[in-house]
């Protein structure tokens, strides 16, 4: 009787290793940096602004949406042709990312800083230039 216990406490134990030591591999794939400039770029490349800002700190919330009013304003050319966007990789330095992507075979950065625990694109005024993402 003893044994079996001993069986059936050593298997729980053993499953819940194997359980707690998944879960810690696997984590939240959709807060990483490469996840978010996925996701940013996706909805950038579309005019999708409002989901877009979702990805953004404060800072790149306000330039998207000056960017949504100019394109309001001047766009009669209807939805944009799809563009790939392949990201290489991402440098982690503490709470900010760079991350290097492709777009149409041309490189470019992206940089996202990392807030309460939830990494975001960070574009600013002094130094923006939009993601290139245009198809050419």
């Amino acid at each position: 009787m003893k044994t079996r216990i001993s069986l059936i406490l050593t298997v729980s134990v053993m499953l819940l290793l194997m359980v707690f030591c998944r879960s810690g591999k696997t984590g939240d794939k959709t807060n990483t940096p490469e996840y978010v400039t996925d996701k940013f770029l996706f909805h950038l490349n579309k005019l999708e602004f409002e989901e877009a800002k979702q990805y953004g700190t404060e800072s790149t919330v306000n330039m998207l949406s000056l960017l949504a009013s100019l394109v309001a304003f001047v766009d009669d050319q209807g939805p944009p042709e799809p563009v790939s966007v392949v990201i290489s990789h991402c440098d982690i330095q503490d709470n900010i990312a760079v991350c290097h992507y492709t777009s149409n075979g041309k490189a470019d950065k992206i940089e996202l800083l990392k807030i309460n625990d939830k990494w975001l694109v960070n574009l600013e005024k002094e130094s923006f230039a939009p993601p290139k993402i245009n198809a050419e």
